[in-house]
């Protein structure tokens, strides 16, 4: 009888896969690697088809992570650091792959990773002027 499934059993799976020593992990790899990982031998087509399904959803949940928008620790960092993750999100032959922070070159970090953060800040510096420019109006309006 095949163990109980539970999503926290998959999504370790998906972090343990990703975490291997391998520079780069394709989406299409690690939905791969994980699906073997619970195929049973009486599964069904739709059985099949849904754990396909959920394991896709829980890599796209693990690469957004990667691409966190915000600084509250949920990323995977480097150890000695508080926000280098150990992996980023890297445009590679037209595919998005996640690989190790040591394996991507200098110009893939200026390309790719430094203006994904510089779009953040922007982000959050207009995310800034409108709760000032509300609360200027909600000031106004209660006078």
């Amino acid at each position: 009888m095949p163990e109980k499934f539970t999503r926290t059993m998959l999504l370790e799976t998906v972090v343990n896969y990703a975490s291997m020593d391998v520079s780069e992990i394709s989406k299409d790899w690690l939905v791969h690697s994980v699906c073997s990982k619970f195929k049973h031998d009486d599964e069904t087509e739709f059985g099949a088809y849904c754990r396909y399904f959920t394991v896709t959803k829980s890599v796209e949940d693990y690469f957004r992570r990667l691409k966190a928008d915000d600084i509250s620790g949920e990323q995977l960092t480097l150890d000695g650091f508080d926000h280098l993750q150990q992996r980023y999100p890297i445009t590679r032959r037209g595919d998005i792959v996640a690989v190790i922070v040591g394996d991507i070159s200098d110009s893939e970090i200026i390309e790719q990773i430094i203006p994904r953060y510089e779009r953040m800040i922007a982000g959050c510096k207009q995310h800034i002027e409108e709760l000032e420019r509300y609360m200027s109006s909600r000031n106004i309006v209660a006078a």
